[in-house]
């Protein structure tokens, strides 16, 4: 067994360990909104972690979403707040955002989206300090068997805020960031934000700072 091959079946033993913390969603029929169901918290540490092959690793990702059967695209709110019914979980922040709406579509409805995330997954490279996360957006893709293969939440750029997207690392939840400019407006096709929802966000944003 030479050594690549080996990385690749460990990273696949420690995603299929990190994966089967996730809840197994209420199916929809394609089509169809409804809550989201958020997946059990996996005791994992807080705060902002790397995995060393933080890239491979999102390569291998990558490569698991051309096994996508269904997906499930979010609206969320931007502030986070406990656990409690129809919420997303927040990996990295351990904490929860409420779902605004939820739509479950077939695989090839989302090709453009998931072929867009693929590249991101792949390209992308690091932050070199946790960035601030105000989602805006959720993901959560099955296979054919019903299981959640990948699930994030995804902050777009703001005020003075860069675009980020959760990701679960076998060491721990981290960020990543997007200077993919093709993926928010995917998103944004799927589960549009509404004009107010952003602004509010923006000046609530700027009385903050």
């Amino acid at each position: 067994m030479n050594r690549m091959t080996a990385i690749h079946l460990l990273f696949v033993t420690m995603l299929l360990c990190g994966l089967s913390s996730c809840k197994k969603s209420t199916s929809l029929a394609p089509g169809k909104a409804g809550p989201s169901s958020p997946p059990a918290a996996s005791p994992a540490p807080t705060g902002f972690q790397l995995l060393k092959h933080g890239k491979e690793y999102r390569v291998m990702l990558a490569d698991q979403l051309k096994d996508a059967a269904k997906v499930t695209v979010f609206l969320l709110d931007h502030n986070m707040q406990g656990a409690s019914p129809n919420m997303f979980l927040i990996r990295p922040y351990d904490t929860y955002a409420r779902v605004l709406s939820a739509k479950m579509y077939k695989a090839s409805e989302t090709a453009d989206l998931l072929s867009e995330l693929r590249v991101v997954l792949t390209t992308e490279g690091e932050f070199e300090s946790p960035p601030e996360h105000f989602p805006f957006h959720g993901i959560r893709v099955f296979n054919r068997s019903d299981r959640v293969i990948f699930e994030s939440s995804f902050a777009w750029k703001g005020p003075r805020t860069p675009a980020s997207y959760s990701v679960v690392y076998p060491n721990g939840p981290g960020w990543a960031p997007i200077s993919n400019e093709a993926l928010e407006p995917l998103f944004r096709n799927f589960a549009p934000i509404p004009p107010d929802v952003w602004n509010t966000w923006e000046h609530w944003y700027d009385q903050g700072k």
